[in-house]
């Protein structure tokens, strides 16, 4: 007779279930110098609900997600991804749903295909976005994941995306040739942007040129970069090379010693480049398109 195996004992031990935000949420509270009690007395919770939700047991809501990243003074958008960044953060007024309908539209997607992707009766994304069911963090993120939509245009709100005016202070690569470009943050180079208030100190804009970031960015976007940050690997970022090139890529450090620029678009080889040929690299957190705004 064959022996039983201790599933119990592997499951504890080997498999993690929990998602990345689950484990970030209690790093991101613990590096706030919060014990549980506090945390829970802050979010007006019992210490029960709150152990259940950073163990993984209990359903997370986009609302009560955001109140904790806004107390653990951390950015969702950084923390749903499993690496909680130190930044301030203000939920923004819109309904969760309502944010996602908006993102869906935004990419020109219907409910019907949505769903199909999330593999979901049209029906719950129906009822999510005219707020008659709450949205959960899971759900949240494999919907942005299915439209193709950064976290932080979700976190900051449909409402909250064009706030603060911000000279475009020079021009992003995407797509050969690379421009040459002098850093000048006090000036108005070509045009202004607005982007989300919360985003507005340490942060510079550029305009995309070329089309190798499609179709996440198109010609005519503009990006805004954190100049007091540096980023991670796989971030999106502006790049600016000693020789006063700057681009727009996806930012990955080679184990080689090199630093890998990708692109979205496939037709473009990567780029390898020597640490010592840049001068500077910022995350891009956030964009804006003009026709959008337009068109609201």
């Amino acid at each position: 007779m064959p022996m039983r195996k201790n599933s119990s004992k592997v499951n504890s031990s080997v498999f993690d279930r929990r998602p990345r935000w689950m484990v970030a949420l209690r790093l991101a509270r613990e590096g706030a110098g919060m014990t549980m009690q506090h945390a829970a007395t802050e979010l007006e919770m019992s210490i029960s609900a709150l152990c259940r939700i950073e163990r993984g047991s209990r359903g997370l809501e986009t609302g009560l997600f955001e109140r904790m990243c806004s107390l653990y003074v951390v950015t969702p958008w950084s923390t749903i991804r499993g690496v909680p960044e130190k930044g301030e953060y203000r939920p923004p007024d819109d309904d969760p749903g309502r944010r996602l309908r908006f993102c869906r539209r935004t990419k020109g997607v219907s409910i019907h295909s949505l769903a199909g992707k999330l593999h979901v009766a049209e029906s719950t994304i129906s009822l999510i976005e005219t707020g008659k069911r709450r949205l959960t963090v899971r759900f949240a993120d494999r919907a942005l994941e299915a439209l193709g939509v950064g976290c932080e245009c979700f976190f900051t709100g449909s409402g909250g995306l064009m706030l603060v005016e911000r000279h475009v202070s020079g021009s992003a690569a995407a797509g050969p040739p690379l421009p040459r470009w002098s850093y000048a943050p006090d000036s108005s180079v070509a045009d202004t942007a607005l982007l989300p208030a919360s985003k507005a100190d340490n942060t510079i804009a550029f305009e995309i040129e070329g089309d190798s970031m499609f179709p996440y960015y198109l010609p005519g976007d503009v990006v805004f970069a954190r100049t007091d940050l540096v980023p991670s690997p796989g971030d999106t970022s502006v790049i600016r090379m000693r020789d006063g090139s700057v681009v727009c890529k996806v930012f990955k450090p080679d184990p080689q010693g090199d630093i890998v620029l990708e692109s979205l678009n496939k037709k473009y080889e990567p780029l390898f480049v020597h640490p010592d040929e840049i001068a500077f690299a910022w995350p891009v957190l956030g964009s804006y398109r003009r026709e959008r705004k337009q068109r609201r």
